[in-house]
């Protein structure tokens, strides 16, 4: 429980403003960590998928930090958001002491900030949107595995008029 503990105080840690080199260091910290916690795992007969998740929630965010700066306004407003409120989860679940399930609202957010990903003009700026579209599918299978996106239904493009979806 302490090195579950340790390892949410790293991804609260890396949501808070930083270099990225401070939020890699807290990365390696992270890797640390779990290789520290997988043989204590192993040995008490514990399933070791859920601390490979908070690692993998972990190196998601770095990349999210890492290109970021490369994103459009909106879109980086958006991935800032997400990248807040994957912060506020895990500092939930150390005061609650417990995993809690990731909130509603954060599958929406993330949902948010890929839509405005394929809105923004990343075509100069090299695979940015590759990487961070990539860091977000990484980030959603860690927290919220096997669950279905859902927006509201004002927010869901409309088809243009004639096209239902029928194949042609």
């Amino acid at each position: 429980k302490r090195m579950t503990r340790f390892v949410w105080r790293d991804i609260v840690e890396m949501t808070e403003p930083a270099t990225l080199a401070e939020h890699r260091q807290v990365g390696v910290q992270m890797l640390d960590r779990l290789m520290q916690h997988l043989p204590r795992l192993s040995q008490t007969g514990q399933d070791s998928g859920v601390a490979l998740r908070d690692l993998r929630v972990g190196l998601n965010l770095l990349d999210l930090l890492a290109y970021m700066p490369r994103a459009g306004q909106q879109a980086r407003e958006r991935l800032n958001t997400v990248i807040e409120e994957v912060g506020a989860h895990y500092a939930a679940c150390l005061r609650a002491g417990e995993r809690l399930h990731a909130p509603a609202a954060l599958l929406r957010n993330m949902e948010r900030a890929r839509l405005a990903l394929n809105l923004d003009e990343l075509y100069e700026r090299g695979d940015a949107r590759t990487h961070l579209l990539h860091a977000l599918s990484g980030l959603r299978l860690a927290l919220l595995p096997g669950v279905e996106v859902m927006l509201e239904p004002a927010e869901q493009p409309q088809l243009p008029p004639g096209l239902d979806g029928a194949p042609l």
